[in-house]
């Protein structure tokens, strides 16, 4: 009968690791890796929550090894204009049922509705205590 595992190898995204307990502790080696992503403690007991964990280190050693750019880097996209998303949202809810849109009486309701800017906003809106 073969020798039971004692590390389990799981592999990510940038890196393969060995997960080992020390304790009851979980840790993850990555020095096998090229570049080598060192010896980490993941700080918890269950394995399922060690592995999220190793989820999110794996992400941050990408980044600081320079395997992937910085979030800062990466171009953020232009944000839209209320008019120009309400006119997105019009086109995507007219779709037909089927295709994931909304009913008619739907469509029509936020067709009535003409916002224009944050601060003209429908009176019903007022007088139910949205706003």
């Amino acid at each position: 009968m073969p020798r039971p595992l004692i590390n389990l190898q799981v592999e990510g995204a940038y890196f393969r690791w060995r997960l080992s307990q020390r304790g009851y502790v979980w840790y993850a080696d990555g020095r096998t890796n090229s570049p080598p992503a060192g010896r980490h403690s993941l700080m918890s007991t269950n394995l399922e929550e060690a592995k999220a964990t190793l989820r999110k280190l794996e992400q941050d050693l990408a980044q600081q090894l320079g395997l992937i750019k910085l979030a800062a880097e990466i171009d953020a996209p232009t944000p839209l204009g209320l008019q120009v998303g309400w006119e997105l949202y019009r086109t995507h809810a007219s779709r037909a049922r089927t295709a994931g849109g909304v009913k008619t009486k739907t469509v029509n309701r936020y067709r009535r509705s003409s916002i224009s800017s944050f601060h003209s906003r429908p009176k019903r809106m007022y007088s139910l205590g949205i706003v």
